[in-house]
């Protein structure tokens, strides 16, 4: 039943947890004790957050992350409903599918950093910001009886765009990182990708939450079995989260991201005169 998917799911995440803490919790660390004398640790904790907050091209990048990870987020919650139900596909292709995502995920990380050394990582990330919301719209042209040909031409695509969605921003997270420190003379890793995975598990909270309240909203029956097609508003509803939110949500993230302005020049100029 979805009641025990959801039990060993928490069991899951929850072992994970757990092994991530018990593998750190002494590992080596370096403080500052003259800066911090006197300062409780929450106080400490208070200040770095504090000054994570005021990076403003921190928070552009964490802006930009949340529109394109809650579109992801939202197509994956309802993606296994919408190839069964919508397209009429099995779990083979479904498969066959992911394996061509994989591969092209991890093919194209070294071409887009190339391609990044040419055109600048931000002209990167638009490049796959927008394959995203071409895919996206992309499912609006399909219906039952997809040929697989598109179905993987699509994963291919999708592959482009999940490589500049994690190798562009993370590489986009090291600068901003490496630059305040240079500006402040304070290393704040801890900080800034602590708030950054934060905006990565949030979205994986609402993008479900989101395709739950669509499928309730079109009446989704979850006592019919996986493969029943339902029809009518629950196909609207799922091409709605598969598709249309999606779209919307990529467009969203290139806007913000127009406006991210720490570049590759802007940061050796500062390191320059850091030296």
């Amino acid at each position: 039943s979805w009641a025990i998917v959801g039990v060993i799911c928490a069991a899951l995440i929850f072992a994970s947890l757990m092994t991530a803490y018990f593998a750190t919790r002494v590992a080596r660390f370096t403080t500052n004790e003259r800066a911090n004398a006197g300062k409780s640790n929450m106080s400490q904790l208070v200040e770095e957050f504090g000054a994570v907050k005021e990076n403003r091209h921190f928070l552009r990048l964490i802006s930009v992350k949340f529109a394109q990870l809650l579109g992801v987020q939202t197509t994956a919650a309802a993606f296994a409903y919408f190839f069964v139900q919508s397209l009429g596909r099995d779990f083979d292709v479904l498969a066959i599918f992911g394996v061509t995502v994989t591969a092209s995920t991890i093919l194209c990380a070294p071409l887009l950093v190339r391609v990044s050394r040419r055109i600048g990582k931000k002209n990167a990330y638009y490049l796959a910001a927008g394959a995203n919301v071409l895919y996206a719209l992309s499912w609006s042209l399909a219906g039952e009886g997809e040929p697989i040909w598109a179905i993987v031409l699509r994963a291919a695509i999708v592959g482009l765009a999940f490589s500049g969605n994690v190798v562009m921003a993370m590489s986009m997270l090291t600068d901003i990182i490496n630059a305040d420190a240079i500006r402040t003379g304070v290393r704040r890793e801890g900080a800034f990708t602590a708030l950054y995975s934060f905006v990565e598990k949030l979205t994986g909270a609402l993008g479900p939450l989101i395709v739950g309240f669509a499928l309730s909203f079109a009446g989704f029956d979850n006592k019919l079995p996986f493969d029943v097609p339902q029809g009518g508003n629950v196909d609207t509803a799922l091409l709605v989260s598969v598709s249309w939110l999606p779209a919307v949500f990529g467009v969203v993230a290139m806007l913000l991201l127009s406006g991210y302005r720490l570049s590759e020049a802007d940061f050796e100029n500062t390191e320059g005169a850091r030296e």
